[in-house]
């Protein structure tokens, strides 16, 4: 009988072995100080190493030092709790050097007297799955033509911004159109068109402080949101430097461009509480400047 049993284990132990070879998953074992004591072949192939070669060592160990520093208060967390982990993203080092974002899910291993002594868990590539979702997320967030923030990111800033709605959140809204864009592209082309599109989306960057929102809203429009602008004369200031910058030239292939733009202005809250409100009336404003001459900026009207 005894013989038999040693048979049956040693079966379940094969049997064992061959799914944790075969798995895509990186399996493990550490011990309550975080220290491997078992890691599956799998490991060679996610993080280069051989298995022997981690044995003795932390997690922590194959990590960014900062990046260890956030994820070890977790771990001594879950030990003192006796909780699982359940996936946990995390930023790894491979061998040769490059980035590796692993998903780690793990149990804790409880012996006799109730203390946890370990954990056995797996850990995920997920690095592809990462890439794909910044991919994404930037398409659907960017404008892919001049890499700024597009009418949905706006959207979604303002939104967070004005709630709830307080005068100590207090911004501008900067409606910006450019002057004859159209016969620019009738008669230039498309190509350059979008070259000087991508040109001024850079002006506009260098003209507005690092705390400031430079967004394409669509077309030859872009809005603008000068956060902590209290006072409507730095609001106006901040305008006509715009303009100004805009009335660089600039040159294509030897054909040089003066390009101007009509600016509409509304500020939270004084004009409205809610994204729909500020927009409209800022463009409102800005088709007053169309109308009046072009080249110029106008406050919204209440």
């Amino acid at each position: 009988m005894e013989e038999n049993t040693k048979d049956s284990l040693h079966s379940d132990e094969e049997r064992f072995r061959a799914l944790v070879e075969h798995v895509s998953d990186w399996i493990w074992e550490v011990d309550e100080n975080g220290i491997y004591t078992y890691a599956s072949p799998r490991i060679k192939d996610i993080l280069g190493y051989e298995p022997s070669e981690v044995l003795g060592k932390t997690p922590f160990d194959l990590m960014e030092p900062e990046e260890g520093k956030r994820i070890a208060p977790i771990f001594e967390y879950h030990v003192a709790n006796k909780l699982p982990i359940k996936s946990l993203e995390n930023i790894n080092l491979h061998r040769d050097g490059h980035e590796v974002i692993l998903e780690t899910s793990g149990s804790p291993i409880i012996n006799a007297e109730g203390k946890c002594i370990g954990y056995r868990g797996v850990d995920r590539d997920i690095t592809e799955r990462k890439e794909m979702e910044r991919v994404i997320y930037y398409q659907a967030h960017y404008d892919l033509l001049t890499n700024l923030p597009n009418r949905r990111y706006l959207h979604k800033k303002i939104s967070k911004m004005i709630d709830p709605p307080s005068k100590a959140n207090r911004f501008a809204l900067l409606f910006i159109d450019l002057d004859n864009f159209k016969e620019i592209n009738d008669t230039l082309g498309h190509e350059m068109g979008d070259q000087l599109l991508t040109m001024l989306a850079n002006q506009l960057k260098k003209c507005v402080r690092e705390t400031d929102f430079v967004s394409r809203y669509g077309g030859d429009e872009f809005v603008l949101i000068l956060e902590n602008m209290q006072a409507e004369a730095d609001i106006k200031e901040m305008a006509g430097r715009i303009l100004a910058a805009f009335q660089e030239p600039y040159c294509f292939e030897g054909t040089y461009l003066k390009i101007t733009g009509s600016i509409g202005i509304s500020i939270f809250p004084d004009d409205g509480i809610d994204f729909d409100t500020l927009i409209k009336k800022a463009d409102h404003a800005m088709y007053r400047i169309k109308r009046s001459g072009k080249n110029n900026f106008s406050r919204a009207e209440n």
